[in-house]
């Protein structure tokens, strides 16, 4: 599914995309669940496709480095 807003498209990213993303910076489910905000649990959950991933962390897995200071 995609929406936009104010031009921008955004796709529900899929648990393959997080995973890549985590291990492409070498983080633990914990530390990128850390990075993100969220509980390790809602994390593994996202990556098990167990709850829905928020189409907002597309902007993180489509960044090279994860923003706001070091990972």
């Amino acid at each position: 599914t995609r929406r936009s807003w104010g031009g921008v498209t955004l796709a529900r990213p899929v648990p393959l995309d997080l995973k890549q993303w985590r291990t492409r910076h070498g983080l633990t489910q914990h530390r990128a669940a850390d990075v993100v905000g969220v509980h390790e649990r809602t994390w593994r959950k996202w990556e098990n496709e167990e709850r829905r991933i928020p189409r907002m962390l597309t902007l993180l897995v489509n960044n090279q480095q994860p923003q706001g200071g070091e990972v």
